[in-house]
């Protein structure tokens, strides 16, 4: 197969599932931009799988498969910091009824401490925060938090949405947006570079209630380099996790190579759509349901759906058919 095959059906699914998304959202903070690296992580994964760089066609048979690899274990990344986000960002219950100033200052005080009881390793972060400007300002100087070191500086904001209550008006979301950040993170061997701004929400609720999804979204302008480019994306996910730290989780995102080598014809990776729908995963266990997407190149489509179970069965550009073994306990 080559990168060119599939023809117009390859990018009609996913890419009305992109279409079907707004890009309105609003939130995030200091550990977002770990979150939004993978994000962004599976569809990278196929431009990593979509750039043989000889063009011998033996690479090239092998595309479909280096593409599934990869993109499995970015899903895996995916809900595990989902669920690191959750613990981070939620809104806790504390802030139901208070009004939009102080439930500012308790969601400024509620990250720092959430912040401050990481294990970081090989430094201490410097956290600074505002709780009258709703600000918490992080310096990491090549730090190391299990697997990932981070290396940069991040400026976080909160605002809050506020609707009509018994006192007048109380808070009803909390809204992270992380400014300008300038990171580099991810496993010792592979940092990728992440500059821009990303947006984090969590409705404020009750524990009765029941939960709405969190969600994350990249703004224009959001970029990251890696040893094949620089790419701009737009990047949205919504996700919940339940008692057992299970994550259920959509996301959908489109990557376009912006940088002077762009129309390298050995590198050339066009756009990229990922749509991933009705994910559920549990800590170090294969996803068990789940719907994945992916148009790259010329009009290339992957897809495959999980079930209970180690490995899916891909569907690949020209109707071929090949299982893939998943990677479940990272």
């Amino acid at each position: 197969m080559d990168c060119d095959q599939g023809g117009s059906r390859a990018t009609a699914p996913a890419l009305r599932l992109w279409s079907a998304v707004g890009w309105n959202a609003a939130c995030s903070s200091a550990a977002v931009v770990v979150m939004s690296r993978h994000g962004v992580a599976l569809a990278l994964a196929f431009a990593l799988g979509c750039d043989p760089g000889g063009g011998e066609d033996g690479e090239l048979r092998r595309l479909d498969t280096i593409v599934a690899d990869r993109s499995a274990r970015a899903v895996g990344n995916k809900t595990n910091l989902a669920s690191l986000a959750e613990l981070l960002f939620s809104a806790p219950p504390s802030l139901v009824g208070l009004d939009p100033t102080a439930a500012r200052t308790e969601a400024v005080a509620e990250l720092v401490a959430r912040l401050g009881g990481i294990d970081f390793q090989d430094c201490t972060p410097q956290i600074t925060s505002d709780p009258l400007a709703g600000s918490v300002d992080a310096v990491f100087d090549d730090c190391r938090a299990g697997p990932f070191r981070v290396q940069g500086d991040a400026h976080a904001t909160v605002a809050i949405e506020a609707a009509p209550c018994d006192g007048g008006e109380c808070a009803s979301a909390l809204l992270w947006t992380l400014h300008d950040f300038d990171v580099l993170v991810g496993p010792d061997d592979a940092r990728p570079h992440f500059t821009g701004d990303v947006v984090l929400r969590d409705e404020i609720r009750p524990l009765s209630q029941p939960q709405v999804p969190m969600s994350w979204t990249t703004q224009p302008g959001f970029a990251i380099t890696n040893p094949l480019g620089v790419f701009e994306t737009i990047s949205h996910a919504s996700w919940t996790v339940d008692a057992g730290r299970c994550v259920d989780m959509r996301m959908e995102s489109r990557l376009e190579r912006i940088d002077e080598d762009a129309q390298d014809p050995h590198r050339r990776i066009q756009t990229i759509v990922v749509a991933v729908d009705g994910l559920r995963r549990c800590p170090l266990r294969c996803p068990e349901a789940g719907d994945v997407q992916i148009s790259f190149g010329a009009g290339a489509l992957l897809e495959w759906s999980y079930e209970n179970g180690d490995t899916v069965e891909v569907v690949a550009p020209g109707g071929q058919r090949f299982s893939q073994a998943l990677a479940c306990r990272e």
